[in-house]
């Protein structure tokens, strides 16, 4: 499972290389199952295998559209089902599609732009989160070391009872609200 997310991954990194150069290859070339042909020489692994596959398909009778999709199926990704969907959407409206990919592969590198701030982001929120669940303990081992018996109050009347479950109480919905608040899809 890890190594094919991380080929995934990888897939959706080369992403915006293989529409760009698509869209330059289809300046060159009307056809865009012999656009096709000529982008993978010029890109790399694992990307290079599907378009590779997706020619092989075309070569053999299967239609432009069905190549397209049993790629995107093989690679089970979002970006890439829609990258796909552009380029099949603008060949059946028309229109300068070489434009159209150049503006989706922009698209595409602005988003992974953006996800990697979101992940800076939250990795910080993360750190946090590890300090709000870690710091009351040290407070109490750094009190109880320096005052041995510093909480022996709270154990002795129900006042004192009431303050711990409301102070554990409290701690917990902070723990989880800010795991709510860091749970970010993307």
């Amino acid at each position: 499972e890890r190594l094919r997310k991380d080929r995934l991954a990888l897939i959706e990194e080369q992403l915006d290389t293989f529409i760009l150069a698509l869209a330059n290859a289809l300046k060159t070339t009307p056809s865009i199952g012999a656009a096709l042909d000529s982008v993978v020489a010029v890109i790399d692994e694992p990307m290079r295998s599907e378009v590779d596959l997706a020619v092989k398909e075309i070569k053999v009778g299967s239609t432009l559209e069905q190549s397209l999709l049993h790629m995107a199926a093989r690679i089970g990704s979002q970006q890439v089902d829609s990258s796909l969907s552009a380029v099949l959407i603008g060949r059946q409206v028309g229109g300068n599609l070489p434009k159209i990919l150049e503006t989706t592969a922009m698209t595409l590198r602005e988003m992974r732009r953006l996800e990697g701030v979101i992940r800076t982001k939250t990795a910080e929120g993360r750190m946090q989160l590890w300090v709000i669940g870690v710091m009351p303990f040290v407070f109490m081992l750094t009190l109880n070391a320096l005052w041995p018996g510093y909480f022996e109050v709270l154990t002795k009347s129900i006042s004192g009872y009431v303050v711990i479950f409301t102070v554990v109480g409290l701690w917990i919905s902070s723990i989880v609200t800010a795991r709510k608040v860091l749970a970010v899809d993307f």
